[in-house]
């Protein structure tokens, strides 16, 4: 059984934004006190690791591959941190890295060459990165009204076989990835076309500002929300050009737009808007239901956390290797539903997905700059690519009986945003005045002769002798959250991947409390049958 345990990071100040590194277990947290400050998985924060600056930072963005920080200010500045050798870009040597109104998103591109920003001024700037903080700029676009959303296109594959890829098609992939155009949009409602050469060409004006632009791979397809709740698809063509293909006005109680928009897997997007429901929309099969809050309480075990009717779904992530999408509501809980029909998305697909420049936000650019002009063939090598593969998709239509409800974990306060980590066991739920890591924790459980020793909590282990009907159990509370526990003899041992350690269990029970023998550092990630014998005691 496994149950996701909360742990608070204890901040100093109220949290503005959030990012997971893509390379270990480490949140980055923007505060209102001017910091980002930085945890682990169990929320301990890291000590003398902290970016202090003059403005208030706004968005966070880690590089895909490195323990590298982008970070935006609402001054319009924007810093690289590297957390390996905890130190800043020099700002001072890089003026062009000051824009000139709060940051309103930052994206790294695949490889993490490039970092594309975008300001509520409405400029778009194009960067190429060099490591060490170090920056150039490649290309500068300004529109009209803020820009929010910007996304890139990449040829399509796919991504549940890995072996599907020839050397052929993979090669051609990596020179469509060598300069991929993007889309962009925000306030104004127009969507427009740009690379990293300085390319730009307005392709569709929407009428209304826009709350999602989104890529489907398979399909070659635009997606776009607007604040008026309409839903457009456009088809891409090789020369960047989009035509129309479907327009339709959502049915939904919210006016205001939509909240959150992400993929559920393969061009099934899912949507929430201020309602009781998150709406999937299957533009593969052209078909869409809802899931609701009220299935969570549907066959809920009693003294389990019930969900209010008239509670509200305010953010979603989904996360693609467990299959479970995360829902957070204004009531401060966080509700999750897992899709038993969907093939998991594995360390080697994602792996494919990212070398061959396939996530839904990001693409590699361009290697080789050209001279700046009208957008060309030359410059959309990737829609060749593109469009030489029907990329249909071969899963069935999307259903609600897919979806299985997991176990509410209750919040206090509003949850403002959800970020999944980069593995599949940490969520982080940011509310108005704190950060909780939510950590999946499998319960486990041990008996050796009469003795049975059963996890109830993230640090506590339940231990009960066989044949003593009336003796109360002995609650065991550890020093450490518990990853792997074993039984042997009168030795009882815990691990949470960085510490062990070893108590003494009584013989005769007499409901003693079991005695701490010591404890030791180790980098066992949980092979409980792992155990040996070490000057008379059983270690791990």
């Amino acid at each position: 059984m496994a149950l996701f345990f909360s742990f608070p990071t204890g901040g100093r100040s109220k949290p503005q934004c959030l990012s997971w590194c893509n390379t270990d277990s480490i949140l980055a947290v923007g505060t209102a006190s001017n910091t980002v400050d930085f945890y682990l998985e169990e929320g301990d924060a890291l000590p003398e690791c902290t970016i202090k600056q003059v403005s208030r930072p706004v968005k966070l963005k880690w590089h895909p591959h490195k323990p590298v920080l982008a970070v935006g200010y609402s001054k319009g500045k924007i810093l690289l941190w590297d957390h390996n050798s905890r130190t800043l870009g020099e700002n001072r040597k890089q003026p062009h890295l000051q824009m000139h109104a709060a940051v309103t998103f930052i994206e790294w591109s695949p490889d993490g060459s490039r970092v594309i920003t975008g300001d509520e001024a409405g400029n778009v700037c194009v960067w190429s990165y060099r490591g060490r903080g170090m920056t150039s700029l490649l290309a500068k676009y300004r529109s009209k009204g803020a820009i929010y959303h910007a996304v890139f296109c990449a040829p399509p594959t796919n991504l549940n076989d890995p072996t599907s890829a020839t050397t052929t098609n993979a090669s051609q992939s990596r020179v469509a990835a060598s300069c991929p155009p993007f889309f962009f949009g925000g306030d104004s409602g127009e969507i427009f076309y740009a690379d990293d050469m300085g390319n730009k060409a307005t392709v569709q004006d929407m009428q209304s500002p826009i709350h999602a632009i989104l890529y489907h791979h398979s399909q070659q397809r635009l997606v776009i929300l607007t604040k008026k709740l309409m839903l457009a698809q456009l088809k891409v063509t090789p020369d960047g050009s989009v035509s129309p293909i479907m327009k339709v006005k959502l049915s939904m109680a919210s006016e205001g737009g939509v909240n959150n928009a992400c993929w559920a897997g393969d061009g099934l997007l899912a949507t929430c808007a201020g309602e009781q429901n998150v709406r999937f929309w299957d533009l593969t099969h052209n078909s869409n239901y809802l899931l609701s809050l009220s299935q969570h309480n549907l066959g809920a075990a009693s003294g389990t956390r019930k969900i209010s009717k008239g509670d509200r779904i305010v953010t979603i992530d989904y996360n693609p290797r467990k299959r479970v999408l995360a829902a957070g509501t204004r009531d401060g809980n966080v509700v999750m539903w897992k899709n038993l029909a969907a093939a998991p998305a594995t360390a080697a697909t994602e792996a494919l997905a990212k070398k061959m420049g396939l996530q839904a936000k990001s693409a590699s650019p361009s290697q080789k700059r050209k001279p700046t002009g009208t957008a060309s063939s030359e410059v959309s090598n990737a829609f060749n690519v593109v469009s030489s593969s029907k990329g249909k998709s071969s899963r069935p239509p999307s259903t609600k009986e897919a979806w299985k409800t997991l176990p509410v974990v209750g919040m206090n306060g509003r949850i403002k945003s959800l970020a999944w980590g980069a593995g599949e066991q940490l969520l982080a739920a940011e509310t108005a005045e704190n950060v909780t890591i939510l950590s999946e924790t499998v319960l486990h459980r041990k008996m050796f002769g009469p003795v049975a020793a059963i996890q109830v909590s993230s640090d506590q282990i339940s231990l009960q002798r066989t044949g003593s009907n009336n003796a109360e159990p002995i609650i065991l509370r550890t020093g450490i959250r518990i990853k792997g526990m074993d039984l042997h003899g009168t030795s009882l041992i815990v691990w949470n991947g960085r510490k062990c350690e070893v108590y003494s269990v009584p013989k005769d029970g007499g409901g003693s409390e079991p005695v701490r023998q010591g404890s030791f550092p180790t980098k066992s990630k949980g092979k409980e049958d792992a155990l040996w014998r070490g000057s008379g005691c059983w270690w791990c």
